[in-house]
C-alpha cells in the first residue's frame, strides 16, 4: 500500500504529541490492517477512547487544521471531545 501524505503528517504530529502528553496512550495501526477493506479516502482516522469506552472518531484532518495540523489543534479537539482531559485542558494554548 502506498503511503498517504496526510497519514504521514498526522503520524509525525502524534509522535510529538505523545512526547508532550505521556499520560495518554497513542497507537498507530495501518487502516487496512485494522479493518479489512478500510477505504483510503477515510484515512487518517483517529479513534478516541475514554477511560472505559469508545468516545468518537475523527476522519481526515479537516477538523484538526488540514495540512497545517499541529499539536495545539489536536489538543484542543481532544479536550473538546473528552470534555475533561485534566492537565491537557488546563494548559496555556500558546502556538509553539
Amino acid at each position: 500500500m502506498t503511503s498517504i501524505p496526510q497519514c504521514k503528517l498526522l503520524a509525525a504530529v502524534l509522535t510529538d504529541f505523545a512526547k508532550k502528553y505521556p499520560m495518554l496512550k497513542i497507537l498507530k495501526i495501518p487502516g487496512d490492517q485494522c479493518i479489512e477493506g478500510y477505504p483510503d479516502r477515510l484515512m487518517p482516522t483517529i479513534l478516541v477512547y475514554g477511560p472505559n469506552d469508545y468516545r468518537t472518531q475523527i476522519v481526515g484532518l479537516a477538523d484538526l487544521g488540514g495540512n497545517n495540523t499541529r499539536i495545539p489543534g489536536i489538543s484542543l479537539i481532544l479536550c473538546w471531545l473528552m470534555d475533561r482531559f485534566g492537565e491537557i485542558c488546563r494548559e496555556d494554548w500558546r502556538i509553539e
